[in-house]
């Protein structure tokens, strides 16, 4: 059924060597093999891979590049986004079988006018893993973003499950949040919701697959009302969603799960965003409370793609009245517009006021 699909382009190594050293691509290489082999549990002699690319990007080449390597040219094939139409991208899908696996790898997000591909591709029971806005990411950031696809499921997932059922328990949370000589703290005194996981671990779920890189414990507040405090932020999506990371932190000021105030030092590109949410929902609610995981990013590995870079280790918090997980009385999911991640420093979490699950950089559990 692949006989129509376009097979990878070779390059060769001298001319990828140009500008990417064969590490590089190795490293590319074999972390995608770890999301193959323990995330979606890939298996290339039974099922087949279909990688739907684009060329619009030099992250995405090696991403597909990757791929490819990651298995036998036997089980594999790829199309090019931009040269192929969509009714054919949309037959190739139909031809796959069950637990068939489908990698996108998106410079800018793909569009194939009314047909919602992820979800066409679960109702499929098709697996799926997605690379998405890449054209974000500098240059620089391509390490970084690549070495963040290292994250093993098996090996942090006992944490994260420790973490949850921290989470899940605590009824009072207390960040801390440092900069030099300025300290704030932001109290949550209410019980969370149940904390879900993002781990690249699809253990016992319809759905096989999701958006890469990963890493994530999150949940938020059963009383959005009982957070109240002040917390610094060192990094945020501006109102073109590229990361923006501050070399000196601002201060959002925090009452009753809203926030009342900014500190005079915060970026007009952060007032800009702020702006948007205030008029447009009336009011800056703070929603979700998340700890990422992945060790491969961070306030010193910075990358432009607010959906990769939430997963870094740390904390993060949303603003804005939207999320597609948590319901919430009185606030109706069809009328909120916004969910913008904002980023921590986070010093410390301490749990009912006895536990410390966050100190010196390291998680306790």
């Amino acid at each position: 059924m692949f006989t129509h699909i376009t097979k990878f382009t070779h390059i060769t190594k001298r001319i990828f060597l140009r500008k990417y050293s064969v590490d590089l691509q190795a490293i590319a290489t074999n972390n995608v093999k770890n999301i193959l082999n323990k995330s979606v549990l890939f298996n290339a002699d039974q099922n087949k891979m279909l990688v739907l690319h684009d060329e619009r990007s030099d992250i995405s080449k090696i991403l597909a590049r990757a791929y490819k390597d990651a298995v036998s040219t036997d089980c594999i094939a790829s199309i090019d986004f931009d040269k192929t139409k969509p009714e054919d991208i949309k037959n190739f899908i139909n031809n796959l079988k069950q637990k068939d696996l489908v990698v996108c790898v998106q410079t800018s997000p793909f569009h194939l006018n009314d047909y919602r591909l992820r979800l066409e591709l679960f109702n499929r029971n098709l697996k799926n893993i997605e690379h998405v806005h890449l054209g974000l990411l500098s240059q620089n950031q391509y390490q970084t973003y690549i070495n963040s696809l290292s994250f093993d499921p098996t090996v942090v997932g006992p944490l994260a499950r420790k973490l949850k059922d921290l989470i899940d328990l605590g009824s009072k949370f207390t960040v801390t949040s440092g900069f030099g000589d300025h300290t704030c703290t932001l109290e949550y005194n209410t019980k969370m919701e149940s904390a879900l996981l993002n781990l690249g671990d699809y253990t016992g779920m319809a759905n096989v697959g999701g958006t890469f890189p990963v890493g994530e414990v999150f949940s938020e507040p059963k009383e959005l009302t009982n957070v109240n405090g002040k917390v610094l932020i060192f990094a945020f999506p501006n109102i073109n969603r590229t990361m923006e990371f501050c070399e000196n932190p601002f201060c959002l000021h925090i009452e009753q799960g809203k926030v009342t105030k900014i500190s005079d030092d915060a970026p007009s590109s952060f007032l800009e965003v702020f702006d948007v949410v205030r008029q447009g929902e009336g009011e800056v609610v703070v929603r979700e409370f998340g700890i990422g995981l992945n060790e491969g990013m961070g306030r010193n590995q910075p990358l432009n793609e607010v959906t990769a870079f939430e997963r870094q280790r740390g904390m993060h918090l949303s603003l804005g009245k939207k999320h597609t997980v948590f319901k919430k009385p009185g606030i109706k999911s069809k009328r909120t517009k916004f969910h913008i991640d904002v980023f921590v420093v986070l010093n410390k979490i301490v749990v009912d006021d006895s536990h410390t699950m966050f100190d010196d950089n390291v998680f306790h559990v």
